[in-house]
């Protein structure tokens, strides 16, 4: 995945711009009451494990479309690592009461249904359909 990041610097995307590919969420239960954003209380596997596929679905698709298109396939691959930012940061941050949670003390529940995250970034790239149930 390196040498992708390492590509996708010539199209300005960079993973360490943490406004865009960071959020700060409370770690508090009134915090995340009175914000309407995901509670943070640690490590999160599932949100973890399903943004690492993701981001190994966008590289794969990078890898067999850069030979014969390198501009394309940066500009490709950036605007799915866009969409897939911004997904993430819509569910973790919007009062929308989806059923998925990132830690079960969570009071919002945004990341009790994982599948949630998965089958609106499928929706997105063209019905890619869901990692796991």
């Amino acid at each position: 995945m390196a040498a992708m990041f390492d590509c996708l610097r010539a199209e300005g995307f960079l993973l360490q711009r943490f406004d865009l590919n960071g959020l700060m969420l409370p770690a508090s239960e009134g915090g995340a009451l009175s914000s309407g954003h995901a509670l943070h209380r640690g490590p999160h596997p599932g949100y973890s494990d399903v943004m690492v596929a993701r981001v190994e679905r966008i590289r794969a698709h990078f890898a067999a479309q850069a030979p014969g298109d390198p501009i394309a396939a940066r500009r490709t691959a950036v605007m799915r690592l866009r969409l897939l930012q911004d997904t993430a940061r819509r569910a973790l941050t919007d009062r929308h009461g989806a059923g998925f949670w990132l830690n079960r003390r969570d009071p919002m529940r945004i990341f009790a249904d994982r599948p949630y995250l998965d089958d609106a970034i499928g929706r997105l790239f063209g019905g890619c359909g869901a990692l796991s149930r």
